[in-house]
């Protein structure tokens, strides 16, 4: 017999997902770029999902193999971490080391000898709990500005589910944060100015951006062949490329405003409010906002 908890457990998680998927899929995920883009989100997305599905129905189905849950998870993790690669949403030097080292974490654990759920898979809740504190914080008012919000809803989604799994997974995670950031600082420092490597030092660096482990600007920079001795590295290609990293490779273009908007009322003016929109990650799937993303961020 099936207990309860089950059908209760089932029914919250479909009810949640499918809220998040139904918004995002309506208002966000058409926002961003066709192609790979599109395509990894989707991967990712649906991978999640299933494997969280997929630990829910166990009480009503006999799942064949534990390599199915494998399999998607390093399909969700892989997919992260490629996504994640030139994310400019939120704060990149807080956003990018916090899903990375989700992503980490996800392989890690993936090979650890574990019981069935492992703490791996309460990684994917962090999809919904950003969601979660992303309308905390714009609620409540505790964070502004759109760029800090979904930052801090982020990383602080990490920490909780980490915590979820144990304190020393909560702790792991919190201090693979501070070093990917540190190690993002120390790949882009080496390359900031022409210093003389070794063969390894430099076979070092191009395996670490490659991956996107530095900071944005030197990734962005070294996929338009201006690092490491690749093509075109004069001083005019990086000043062309350094403007341009302020367009999002995620994000459609925004429509151009036309000049006969209608002015805000004084009533409008005088009350100081704005909406803000529910920023959606590209290594997250989900969002709420009906407004297109600006390029800048």
């Amino acid at each position: 017999m099936v207990p309860a908890k089950a059908y209760l457990m089932l029914t919250l998680v479909v009810l949640v997902y499918g809220t998040i998927l139904y918004h995002h899929t309506r208002w966000t995920f058409w926002n961003y770029r066709a192609g790979r883009v599109r395509l990894l989100l989707t991967i990712h997305s649906l991978s999640g999902l299933s494997e969280v599905g997929l630990f829910h129905l166990r009480p009503f189905l006999t799942i064949p193999s534990p390599a199915l849950h494998t399999s998607l998870a390093l399909l969700q993790a892989l997919t992260l971490l490629s996504l994640v690669r030139t994310l400019r949403r939120g704060l990149p030097l807080l956003t990018r080391p916090s899903y990375q080292a989700g992503g980490i974490l996800r392989l890690v654990l993936l090979f650890l000898p574990q019981p069935y759920p492992s703490a791996g898979l309460q990684l994917v809740h962090g999809f919904a709990f950003t969601r979660l504190f992303i309308w905390m914080f714009q609620t409540t008012g505790v964070v502004r500005g759109g760029r800090e919000v979904y930052a801090f809803a982020v990383f602080g989604a990490g920490l909780l589910v980490c915590a979820g799994g144990g304190r020393e997974l909560g702790l792991a995670y919190a201090a693979l944060v501070g070093l990917i950031a540190a190690l993002n600082r120390w790949t882009t420092a080496q390359l900031a100015h022409d210093r003389m490597h070794s063969d390894f030092v430099r076979a070092l660096l191009q395996v670490l951006v490659f991956l996107g482990f530095a900071e944005l600007e030197t990734v962005r920079l070294y996929d338009s062949g201006l690092l490491l001795g690749q093509t075109s590295s004069d001083n005019q290609g990086r000043s062309k490329v350094s403007d341009e990293m302020e367009e999002d490779d995620f994000c459609l273009p925004e429509q151009p405003q036309t000049d006969d908007a209608p002015e805000p009322t004084e009533a409008e003016g005088a009350s100081g409010l704005k909406r803000m929109s529910v920023l959606t990650p590209p290594g997250s799937p989900g969002g709420v906002s009906r407004k297109k993303p600006a390029l800048k961020s």
